[in-house]
């Protein structure tokens, strides 16, 4: 599908009318060359820098929302959010596993999982391709890929600044300077700021419960903030008509405090071997700390007592928070710090664009990004003290890409070559301090540590074809080789704990899982076979096969002291054979409506599903199918009036899904609804109203219920939700000035992103919230 809307399908001024906006060509880079979105036989949905700003598109990950077929997944309290996209996912916590949705800022690929969530500022626009994008983009995209594209300098001085002031005491600047440096030189400055208070209040230590009976002399701090910095400065040297060199250097840091959670309190089941086989939401009057498959009340593994008892609807230790809590978005949490969390990102690229002929071109792209984090969560978000989560990492990145781009006769071509380095260092652990319910496990303070290094190379070759077989008919064909050589090393140690805010690598205490080494050296390939039929000018249909590859990779759970399957560290490639067909279809209904669907059909083998127990992690490789449609619809029925409207079906279904030894069962893919919609509906004012123009627009988002959990356990099913917006707004004849007012989840839906199911190790699932109701007012002003 695509949206092919221009800023002005927004921002329609008085000299335009809303349907000249709505269905303005935009032009996208899908094929790694300029076409317009409706001749791009590709499942593709675009924004652009206008449309998010008018849709209040902050985030990075915020896109997903009016985008079908495509949710969100993540973990580490939902500040490591990642992209699902027709129910092809991956949320495993380490971060030497690569997302199967590629992420692009610039052409230039984002390897490590948490560079994917950033603030958007001074954009020209977006892309969201549908489907295995392998055969023309560099890595690793099974499920597809997001595309962020800055706006670029221009020969014409211009800048903007944009001011917002909402809920929570939000502060969000962004802002842009640029133009002509000199006959040749343009150059660009584009900055961002944003700031909001916690969202979520903690109530702690009111409900508390430690080892010794005295709350904690730490922690406590309420949650669910943001307090971000962006900078992107550019330089475009033209030197001739021929020739221009795209510099850009990038940095940004966030601060935030400990990820928000509110606790679930759950059941778990447990079958006569011990294996962990179900969850059940826990009732105010429960009672049972662990459950057979009949229901009868069994000791739970880590409650360190025999009276199969824990408190009513509370954790396995103590009380935990409610329904009540849920809705206020306050409950009490022990690790819980201000600007703990940190994310640190910068980065170089340079791109040289050369026209050698009329008909070639050669594109060079050198890229070079530095990612540093620290992440601390409570396991369970409750105020037990049980144990709590420390991740820490740094990557370093270098990626080059050389293409030429041709035509000749009835044929247009690329061909390329792409290199990739990742050199990264992890380390999560999960730690017990001297008050914490855990501290039997070892009898001292301790931190059960996981330490990861890995290093990627990555060399292909690729290709794609297109031959007009006909005026009406056009044959494609892509290809790309792939060599990828992998070393990683890891290992567990359990060692004294001696500060809780600290990964601790001194002391060692044991280790269960000695330092190990792994190789993989694979060659892969992608393709893709595909006919557009083009049978009037304003209808496009389209068919074909593609063969989308994910490497392989390694586990590095901890575990417990319980050691991990050295067999199992290693796993394997992806492979997705996609078959997709759909149709673009402009000029309904006299010129005013546009329409766009595809169905596809998606064969996995190996699929890289990632399983979370007890309060660990692994991937291990599944078959599944996949059966989807998408629908798009954009109209103007009147001049001032824009509609929009988006629906996504997926019927989807992994195989042999492994819940304990020798038990399997059929399940659904986590995080991907099996409906979701999305729509909007705007209205400009035909008459002058202070010398500019009045504008109201209403939008939604609802997404069908999703499980959390690749296991599909009763307490997993996260609950469906509608989430509606407005906005009012006044723009200046001139399009100097946009001010508006907005009310963001105006029904104040209390919904969850994210969850994990700890009832194995804490009797509770942690659940992550989204943004409650939002008011706010943004001031913009443009110069030009």
């Amino acid at each position: 599908m695509a949206i092919a809307l221009s800023g002005s399908a927004l921002l329609t001024t008085t000299t335009a009318t809303a349907q000249d906006g709505l269905l303005e060509e935009i032009i996208v880079t899908a094929q790694k060359r300029e076409q317009s979105i409706q001749d791009v036989g590709i499942t593709i949905t675009a924004f652009s820098g206008a449309q998010i700003k008018e849709l209040g598109f902050e985030d990075s990950f915020d896109i997903a929302r009016m985008t079908p077929g495509v949710h969100i997944s993540g973990n580490n309290g939902g500040q490591k959010t990642l992209f699902t996209i027709r129910g092809v996912t991956q949320n495993d916590f380490n971060d030497q596993t690569e997302a199967p949705v590629a992420v692009y800022v610039d052409e230039s690929y984002v390897a490590f999982g948490q560079g994917q969530v950033f603030g958007l500022f001074d954009l020209d626009r977006v892309e969201i391709l549908k489907g295995p994008q392998g055969t023309l983009f560099g890595r690793n995209a099974t499920g597809g890929l997001v595309h962020y594209v800055s706006r670029r300098p221009t020969r014409e001085a211009e800048g903007f600044a944009d001011f917002t002031y909402g809920s929570y005491n939000q502060i969000r600047f962004e802002g842009a300077v640029g133009g002509p440096l000199s006959d040749t030189v343009s150059g660009r400055m584009s900055v961002l700021y944003s700031y909001y208070d916690e969202v979520l209040d903690n109530d702690y230590p009111e409900r508390f419960v430690t080892l010794d009976g005295n709350p904690l002399e730490y922690g406590g701090e309420d949650t669910f903030n943001d307090d971000t910095l962006g900078l992107r400065g550019q330089l475009l040297f033209e030197p001739n008509d021929d020739v221009d060199v795209l510099l850009i250097g990038s940095f940004a840091r966030t601060r935030e405090g400990t990820s928000p959670f509110l606790e679930l309190p759950t059941v778990p089941i447990f079958d006569a071997a011990g294996n962990h086989v179900g969850t059940i939401v826990a009732g105010p009057n429960e009672t049972r700390e662990a459950i057979a498959p009949d229901g009868t009340p069994i000791d739970h593994p880590l409650s360190f007592d025999a009276d199969l008892l824990r408190p009513p609807g509370g954790n396995l230790y103590g009380p935990s928070c409610t329904p009540q809590d849920y809705e206020d978005l306050e409950c009490g949490m022990d690790f819980a710090f201000e600007d703990l969390n940190s994310t640190d990102t910068w980065g170089v690229q340079g791109k040289l664009t050369w026209q050698l002929s009329d008909s070639t071109t050669l594109t060079a792209i050198s890229d070079y990004k530095s990612f540093e984090k620290f992440q601390g969560l409570p396991a369970d978000g409750g105020p037990a003290s049980t144990i709590n989560v420390l991740f820490e990492a740094e990557a370093d990145t270098f990626t080059q890409e050389v293409r030429l781009n041709g035509e000749f006769d009835r044929t247009r071509w690329v061909a390329g070559a792409y290199y990739l380095n990742i050199d990264l260092e992890t380390g999560v652990s999960i730690t017990a301090d001297p008050q914490d319910l855990f501290l039997p496990l070892a009898g001292v303070p301790w931190e059960d540590t996981a330490l990861t290094q890995l290093e990627t190379d990555s060399w292909s070759l690729f290709g794609q074809l297109e031959y007009d077989l006909s005026d009406s008919l056009t044959l494609i064909g892509g290809l790309r080789l792939i060599r990828e050589n992998k070393d990683f090393v890891g290992e567990e140690t359990f060692f004294l704990s001696t500060d809780p805010l600290t990964l601790e690598t001194h002391t060692p205490l044991f280790s269960p899982q000695p330092q190990r080494a792994h190789t993989q050296n694979k060659n892969l390939w992608s393709g893709k076979l595909q006919l557009d039929w083009q049978p009037t000018d304003n209808l496009l249909v389209f068919a074909g096969i593609n063969r989308g590859v994910k490497a392989g990779g390694f586990n590095a759970p901890f575990t417990f002291g319980a050691g991990f399957p050295p067999e199992n560290i290693p796993y394997n490639e992806e492979i997705l054979l996609a078959y997709e067909a759909g149709f673009k279809w402009d000029g309904l209904f006299g010129g005013t409506t546009r329409l766009n669907g595809s169905a596809y059909y998606y064969d996995y083998e190996d699929y890289q599903g990632f399983f979370f127990s007890q309060i660990t992690g692994w991937v291990q490789n599944v078959d599944a199918e996949y059966h989807g449609v998408e629908v798009e619809l954009f109209s103007s029925p009147t001049p001032n009036l824009s509609l929009m409207f988006n629906f996504s079906w997926i019927d989807a279904e992994i195989y042999d899904v492994q819940i304990g030894p020798g038990i399997f069962v059929d399940s659904e893919p986590s995080f991907t609804p099996e409906i979701q919609l999305a729509g909007l509906i705007r209205y400009d004012w035909p008459q002058t109203v202070f010398g500019g123009q009045v504008y109201a627009q209403a939008s939604f988002n609802y997404a069908d219920e999703f499980w959390d959990n690749i296991r599909n356990f009763d307490a997993s099913l996260m609950p469906d939700y509608f989430i509606g917006n407005l906005r009012l707004g006044w723009s200046s004849a001139d399009d100097h000035w946009d001010v508006a007012a907005f009310v963001n989840n105006i029904n104040d839906e209390r919904y969850f992103t994210i969850g994990y199911d700890l009832s194995n190790a804490t009797g509770a699932n942690s659940l992550v919230p989204g943004k409650p109701r939002w008011f706010g007012i943004n001031v913009r002003y443009n110069y030009f």
